[in-house]
């Protein structure tokens, strides 16, 4: 954990339920190389989100709530996910987080604010996260075999839960959930919770996944769908001006997309499909490269220079 690594989260921020919400995310990494990035932007692309990527360590401080909304009711993404849970990186040989003090009460006023859901790709299991105490383990040379809870069925439901998803080539923290507002999503035969669901008394929500994952590697393929369909409430294409809507009947906000000319996309998100030769570029991807060679246009964006 670096030094600097945020404390408990909260927000006094009130709900605004008539706000919009552009239908893209925010992926936000420390400086850019942790391989979990790559299955982050490999499951975005596949799924066809639109996304932004933000590297923290390349602007410190510049995390502010005007590069997430416009401070009234029109936010700028409407699900966020972390590649790490402090954002951590090796800066010139010290482990720090990427996000200021300010810059994380920014994020958790956005969640708070217009009810933006947040993933978080690897995470060191905190109380703040749910967690009890955790150990470390290498699960290359110890691969665990998990399963999905109930709730976990029915948010992974495409997964054939009959058979474990084991979890290997990776570092995993083993550590059972704690705490109020927890719902586990996957854990081992010992009941160590490996994917939980945190609800905050302020109405936040974060998934968290407590081991580490790839472009490649199994269990970040068979899961990467379903964390993507939580982020973004399962939204669906409403016609073909590239308006999204939630499914959601909890929510009154409405998500819209803006500056995105796609009126062939149809059909539910998260669909395969194929993409039109006008969306197709040799663009290089960021972190492990991408198998499918090709990436979207307008997906390679950062919000530095």
């Amino acid at each position: 954990m670096p030094s600097n690594a945020p404390g408990n989260s909260g927000s006094t921020e009130l709900p605004v339920t008539s706000a919009t919400l552009d239908a893209k995310i925010l992926i936000v990494s420390a400086d850019g190389t942790e391989p979990v990035l790559g299955a982050i932007r490999q499951a975005a692309d596949y799924e066809g989100i639109p996304y932004t990527l933000y590297i923290a360590n390349r602007t410190p401080g510049g995390f502010t709530p005007s590069t997430l909304s416009d401070g009234d009711r029109h936010a700028f993404y409407q699900g966020i996910v972390l590649t790490t849970g402090t954002l951590a990186y090796n800066n010139g040989g010290t482990w720090t987080s990427a996000f200021n003090t300010s810059e994380w009460q920014t994020l958790w006023d956005y969640q708070a604010k217009y009810r933006v859901r947040t993933a978080i790709a690897y995470a060191f299991p905190t109380a703040d996260l749910g967690y009890g105490p955790a150990t470390g383990v290498d699960a290359t040379t110890t691969p665990i075999s998990a399963s999905l809870t109930s709730t976990g069925r029915t948010m992974f439901s495409y997964v054939n839960a009959a058979n474990p998803i084991v979890i290997t080539r990776a570092w995993t923290y083993l550590a059972p959930a704690a705490g109020t507002g927890t719902n586990v999503l996957l854990n081992d035969p010992q009941q160590h919770a490996l994917a939980l669901v945190k609800t905050y008394p302020d109405g936040r929500q974060v998934l968290s996944t407590t081991f580490d994952g790839n472009f490649f590697l199994i269990h970040s393929l068979a899961l990467s769908h379903g964390v993507m369909n939580w982020v973004t409430e399962d939204c669906s294409w409403e016609n073909a001006t590239s308006t999204w809507r939630r499914r959601s009947t909890t929510s009154s906000s409405t998500t819209t997309s803006t500056g995105w000319d796609l009126p062939h996309q149809r059909g539910r998100l998260g669909s395969s499909r194929r993409l039109a030769n006008s969306e197709t570029s040799a663009i290089p991807d960021v972190g492990p490269a991408s198998p499918h060679g090709v990436q979207r246009r307008g997906h390679d964006r950062d919000l530095q220079p």
